[in-house]
């Protein structure tokens, strides 16, 4: 198996600080100075605007600990395309309608934390007038007006892959995301949570392949979180 290459060049093995919101993600932790303590997320976006990390599109920030993405089987890659193609064509119908635009983003940088930057594999997020947002940037990805990330009031929807991301719901629900979608290919569903309260969701629901899934920020929109194979 091919060796992944590191994040940022370092000689030290990693800390452990990323913690449950990291797991299934490759963490880097030691060589540069900044890495001898917990990052901040303005320390990470710096790195990111200067070249000092490797496969920017591919990191992230847990507990302060610049982290890798996982590479995705082909079957969940097949997943997170085609909710992201279905996400795409249901807000362009919907766009056309009543006007709204809110955007998909393949792994955008959504700002949780102090020393949490996440990735979610798709987000849908609200229109760019009302962020005040500026185009898309192709290294790092980080989108948002000064490449500070997304905020998290500015996402109507995150999805995840249920075995990265199951680990990474109270995150999302501490800092107040409205709604996350949990792509579980194992089992053959989707699982929507909402309604964050005081660190957690208090609204867990099931869908199975073919069915429409509403999305809650957005009245009037549905896309099926898993297709038929």
């Amino acid at each position: 198996m091919a060796r992944r290459r590191p994040l940022i060049p370092a000689p030290a093995p990693t800390s452990g600080r990323a913690g449950r919101a990291g797991r299934g993600r490759r963490a880097w932790a030691g060589g540069p100075a900044a890495q001898d303590h917990p990052l901040a997320a303005a320390g990470f976006l710096a790195l990111l605007r200067g070249g000092g990390v490797q496969d920017a599109a591919a990191a992230e920030l847990v507990g302060g600990v610049v982290c890798r993405l996982p590479t995705l089987a082909a079957s969940e890659a097949e997943a997170v395309v085609g909710l992201g193609s279905r996400l795409t064509l249901a807000l362009a119908r919907l766009a056309s309608a009543v006007g709204a635009g809110a955007e998909v983003r393949a792994r955008p940088l959504v700002r949780l934390g102090e020393g949490d930057m996440l990735r979610p594999e798709l987000a849908v997020l609200a229109p760019a007038e009302r962020r005040g947002a500026a185009p898309a940037r192709a290294a790092g990805g980080y989108h948002h007006l000064g490449g500070a990330g997304a905020e998290p009031r500015e996402v109507i929807l995150a999805v995840e892959l249920a075995r990265v991301g199951r680990h990474r719901l109270v995150s999302y629900a501490r800092a107040g995301v409205k709604e996350v979608w949990l792509l579980d290919l194992e089992r053959s569903w989707a699982e929507a949570y909402r309604a964050p309260w005081a660190g957690a969701f208090t609204s867990r629901t099931l869908w199975y392949p073919g069915e429409e899934v509403p999305l809650g920020g957005l009245p009037g929109l549905a896309a099926q979180a898993l297709a038929f194979d």
